[in-house]
């Protein structure tokens, strides 16, 4: 039963975000008796009003992604060479410390 229940509440219940943004929400109506309104939604955002902040927002998105990817799959690879080579235990101890330290801050 402690599965059935965890499967419920993180896999099945944000299948009603899922369905949505397909759906003109109103909330007094609900989410099952809104309006459905198909892609309409997605056209509307990405050739609406706000299509400028939309395609700035998604070019920002796409370039700390790169950003992301390109240093932060690398460094830590190296930094953990670099951690190895240091022949001193305390040393070694005190520079993993120093720069572990801010992600626990």
């Amino acid at each position: 039963m402690p599965m059935v229940i965890w499967y419920l509440v993180w896999m099945y219940k944000p299948m009603g975000g899922l369905l949505m943004v397909f759906k003109r929400y109103d909330p007094t109506l609900g989410l099952i008796n809104s309006d459905f309104k198909g892609i309409g939604n997605f056209l509307n955002l990405m050739t609406g009003v706000h299509k400028v902040e939309f395609w700035q927002a998604f070019r920002n998105t796409f370039i700390i992604s790169s950003y992301s990817l390109i240093f932060g799959f690398p460094v830590p690879i190296l930094l953990a060479l670099f951690f190895n080579e240091i022949t001193n235990e305390l040393t070694r101890k005190v520079t993993q410390t120093v720069t572990y330290l801010p992600h626990f801050l």
